[in-house]
């Protein structure tokens, strides 16, 4: 008879989008590439990503970056043996990312200080 121990592991937190950042995110890519050109999503998906730490340790959004362009053959959704990517959009997400993080910092610098809370970052996550 064989023997073996098996350590089953919580996985990764739920995500949850800061209201604030997912707004600037929207907004900011609405205004780099226009409102058809951006989507919403009106449900929440049930994806599994680490991402999800960071939004326990700060205010987060996740986006998603559409990679697809048929004229060069990247149809492939992500996770097929062949996926690849534009990198004309990695280009494209940067400048969002960037234009982000610079208008956060815009609104955080004008917002009064924020108040500390009573639970740490280790304690939301257990």
């Amino acid at each position: 008879a064989s023997e073996g121990t098996v350590e089953i592991s919580a996985g990764e937190p739920v995500l949850h989008n800061d209201p604030v950042v997912t707004e600037v995110f929207g907004s900011t890519a609405r205004r780099l590439l226009g409102d058809s050109n951006v989507e919403e999503l009106e449900l929440p998906t049930m994806n599994s990503e680490d991402f999800a730490f960071y939004s326990q340790v700060v205010p987060a959004a996740m986006i998603w970056l559409g990679t697809r362009n048929e004229e060069e053959g990247f149809t492939h959704p992500l996770h097929h043996p062949k996926f690849a990517v534009d990198e004309d959009a990695m280009a494209i997400g940067a400048e969002i990312l960037l234009a982000t993080a610079r208008a956060l910092l815009v609104e955080m610098d004008s917002a009064p200080p924020a108040q500390p809370t009573s639970q740490s970052s280790v304690e939301r996550s257990v």
